[in-house]
């Protein structure tokens, strides 16, 4: 769900830092060469390799540009867009949902020698404290964990009144961006 969120608000705002995650222009330096100009041409996809499988909805959302079957628009040059399973990768991911106040928080344990665990951005104290538990237990023999996080003390919580609101208007926005590609 995350790389729908991503590639939803690419299509929907100005290229800046951090927004090239789905796709992006090629670049090239000005005279100055500290500063990039994006090249003429298609947008380039990023190849992705998802925990699960890949819908036929999702893959066709990904593989395209809103407006892109105008003559004048840039298309878009889809990368590589499968699952893990149809991926020979010389290891096994597994995907956690965890407890956070932003829809589609995911920890991830990657098996293969050894395993490594990623915590993503991760809380206990929420709706679905249980998710992150869950993940807690498999992680616990990890030989390497990776914890992200912006906070390591306990502290008091004003209010998540905010986030919820901001969570509800995700979830509308979310049914409309699903009906929109919906064909």
């Amino acid at each position: 769900m995350t790389v729908a969120i991503l590639k939803a608000m690419r299509d929907v705002s100005y290229s800046n830092i951090g927004s090239d995650i789905v796709y992006y222009s090629m670049k090239e330096p000005l005279e100055d060469d500290r500063v990039l100009k994006s090249k003429t041409g298609n947008y380039i996809g990023r190849d992705f390799v998802c925990c699960e499988r890949v819908s036929d909805t999702l893959k066709d959302f990904l593989c395209s540009r809103p407006g892109q079957d105008s003559s004048r628009a840039k298309k878009l040059e889809p990368g590589d867009i499968c699952s893990a399973e149809e991926k020979e990768l010389g290891f096994e991911i597994k995907a956690f949902e965890v407890d956070h106040s932003i829809y589609g928080a995911t920890a991830y344990i990657l098996y293969g020698d050894s395993a490594i665990a990623y915590t993503g951005d991760i809380r206990t104290h929420g709706r679905y404290g249980n998710r992150t538990e869950e993940f807690v237990k498999n992680a616990k023999n990890a030989s390497v964990l990776i914890v992200e996080c912006t906070r390591a003390v306990k502290i008091k919580f004003l209010s998540e009144k905010p986030v919820k609101d901001f969570d509800k208007d995700l979830r509308i926005c979310r049914r409309l961006m699903l009906l929109g590609i919906e064909k």
